[in-house]
């Protein structure tokens, strides 16, 4: 995994109000590459970083089609 692109995931999941974690901090050295997503303490996701940034388009998606589907005044 490329740093820079490790950044741009946790400030994209600061952004949309998410923790990211590494795989060593959780499960230790075993699991490698994994990365992990949290909200509230809660685990949201759990997988590569190629994975994450798929999740992160379809979650940035289904918020768009909400606010259009549900258009705030």
């Amino acid at each position: 995994m490329s740093l820079p692109r490790i950044k741009y995931l946790e400030e994209l999941a600061h952004k949309l109000g998410f923790t990211l974690s590494g795989s060593e901090e959780y499960f230790g050295e075993q699991f490698g590459d994994i990365l992990i997503l949290y909200s509230n303490n809660v685990e949201v996701f759990v997988g590569s970083q190629q994975d994450l940034e798929r999740w992160f388009q379809g979650f940035q998606f289904a918020r768009k089609c909400h606010s259009l589907l549900y258009e705030v005044k």
